[in-house]
C-alpha cells in the first residue's frame, strides 16, 4: 500500500537528507495519501495527481509556490520507485503553476506580477543591459 512505500521512502530520505526535506517530503506524502488514498503505489493515476493539486490548494489552502513545491516531492517520489510523469500522461500543462517573471525562487516571491509590473521590469532589464553594453564598449 501506498502507506507502507512512503514509509521505507522517507526512512532512507531522513538518513540521507537534511532535516527540512525530510520533513517537506513528509507533508507532501501524507497530503498526497489523504488526497488519494492509501491505494496501491502501482494504481497510482494521473487523475490522482491531478485531484492532489486540487486538494492542496482548496482543503489545505495552499498558495500557487506550495502547491507546485508538494506536487514536485510526491513527483519525485514517484520517479524514484521507477513511475515517470511520462508514464502517468502528466503534461507539463498539469503541473500546478506559481511562476511569474518574478515569481522564481532567488527573487524569494510568488507573488504574481501585473502586467505593467511585468513591462516596467523588462524595461528596467532592457536598460540595465544596454549601460552595460555602453561600458564594456566604453572600458574595451
Amino acid at each position: 500500500m501506498l502507506q507502507t512505500v512512503a514509509d521505507r521512502y522517507l526512512a532512507d530520505v531522513q538518513k540521507r537528507c537534511k532535516k527540512k526535506t525530510f520533513q517537506k517530503y513528509s507533508v507532501a506524502l501524507r497530503y498526497f495519501i489523504e488526497a488519494v488514498g492509501n491505494k496501491e503505489l502501482s494504481s497510482v493515476t494521473r487523475t490522482d495527481l491531478l485531484d492532489y493539486s486540487v486538494y492542496l490548494r482548496e482543503e489545505k489552502e495552499q498558495g500557487d509556490r506550495s502547491t507546485y513545491n508538494n506536487f514536485e516531492n510526491v513527483m519525485t517520489f514517484l520517479k524514484h520507485h521507477d513511475i515517470r510523469g511520462s508514464d502517468l500522461r502528466i503534461k507539463a500543462r498539469d503541473w500546478p503553476d506559481y511562476v511569474s517573471f518574478l515569481g522564481h525562487p532567488l527573487w524569494g516571491t510568488d507573488k504574481k506580477m501585473t502586467e505593467s509590473g511585468e513591462q516596467e521590469l523588462r524595461e528596467f532589464m532592457r536598460l540595465k543591459n544596454h549601460s552595460h553594453g555602453l561600458k564594456n564598449r566604453h572600458l574595451g
